[in-house]
């Protein structure tokens, strides 16, 4: 008993650490921008967790209410060593992944959102020396030209986003954040259904809805199975994509994920592709690619000492940038890394009523 009091103590001093007010807001001092903040309360909120299920012996967990208020209901499972959040409300995502042997949320991740004072980079010269000033009016840049780098996304930066992209889509685009998506399906609902087996936990996602090309608009369905196996941090995914319009459908698949490592120009993390075969020239996390002929893409982190890896039976063309904020601060106007998004993306053609298939396998491993 004692040792379970002593346990469930050092939960409520994780949770507490986690309670600091500056992560969940946006102040003059980064706030909510700074990654390493929500990190450190990622890290405590996932440690008391931790030290909950070790006292309740859980090895498996499936919840379904509404996490975050928002009116519609998450999907929270999990082992002993990953966590899964997902949205069915908005395409089905995963909004948060944590690994629980280093207590870390892979999928920190944050949106690129109009803030009020960036109205002010446009016509502010740049100052050199800070004049004395309030706080909250000061206008200075840490970089040059820093209002090039401001762009705003339409959906949020969670995983397992399902794109459906024009054929002659440009990654610089994307990146941006400024082109065409021919499906209504990335933030849309779908609907799910889980199935429970003795080695591994099935969660089912699925819409039917519509690309939109010029010449009309085409229904087809999407269904995507994340199978999470037991005492493993192996997740198995599988999408069926249907065409259910009368005459064949060609178009561009891409189903992006998004990770945060705190640092995206830091040598100790950078991208390995089809395990170390293909060299890229420039592997940092906040590198811009479109490679062909990808089969595995890795983010590693020597730091935190671990490898998120995506593999696919199949070939796909690889796109990845990073996620960068202008946010405002005590020093002035700066650009910070959030995350890498990560896009296996293929080419298809079906005729009515073919289905293709797709297999993907997400693993996380220590290093």
């Amino acid at each position: 008993m004692r040792n379970a009091e002593s346990d469930i103590q050092s939960a409520k001093v994780h949770l507490f650490k986690a309670q600091t007010n500056c992560p969940y807001w946006h102040g003059v001092f980064g706030g909510l921008y700074l990654p390493h903040l929500r990190y450190a309360i990622y890290q405590h909120l996932i440690a008391a967790e931790n030290i909950i299920d070790q006292i309740e012996k859980k090895k498996w967990s499936f919840q379904h209410y509404d996490f975050d208020c928002d009116g519609a209901e998450e999907l929270i499972f999990g082992n002993e060593m990953i966590n899964i959040y997902i949205k069915p409300s908005s395409g089905g995502s995963v909004f948060e992944l944590d690994y629980k042997p280093k207590c870390i949320n892979i999928m920190n991740t944050m949106q690129r959102r109009k803030e009020a004072y960036h109205r002010r980079l446009k016509n502010a010269s740049i100052q050199k020396t800070g004049e004395h000033q309030s706080i909250h009016n000061i206008v200075v840049s840490k970089e040059n030209d820093i209002d090039k780098y401001l762009f705003y996304d339409w959906h949020a930066r969670y995983s397992l986003l399902d794109h459906f992209f024009a054929l002659d889509t440009k990654i610089e685009n994307v990146y941006k954040c400024c082109y065409q998506e021919y499906g209504d399906f990335i933030n849309q609902p779908y609907q799910w259904e889980k199935i429970q087996k003795e080695e591994c936990l099935i969660i089912a996602l699925f819409r039917e809805a519509h690309l939109w090309q010029p010449d009309c608009p085409k229904k087809i369905s999407v269904k995507k199975i994340i199978k999470l196996n037991k005492d493993s941090s192996n997740v198995d995914i599988t999408y069926q994509i249907t065409n259910l319009h009368n005459a064949r459908v060609k178009f561009n698949f891409g189903a992006e994920f998004n990770f945060s490592f705190l640092s995206g120009a830091s040598a100790d993390r950078y991208y390995k592709l089809n395990n170390g075969r293909i060299k890229l020239e420039n592997a940092n996390l906040n590198n811009i690619n479109s490679i062909q002929n990808v089969r595995n893409v890795s983010l590693i982190d020597e730091w935190f000492g671990i490898e998120v890896s995506i593999e696919s039976i199949d070939n796909f063309t690889l796109w990845t940038f990073p996620i960068e904020t202008i946010s405002n601060s005590e020093a002035g106007f700066e650009r910070i890394y959030q995350n890498s998004a990560v896009i296996p993306k293929w080419e298809f053609s079906l005729n009515p009523n073919e289905t293709k298939i797709i297999k993907l396998n997400y693993d996380i491993e220590r290093l």
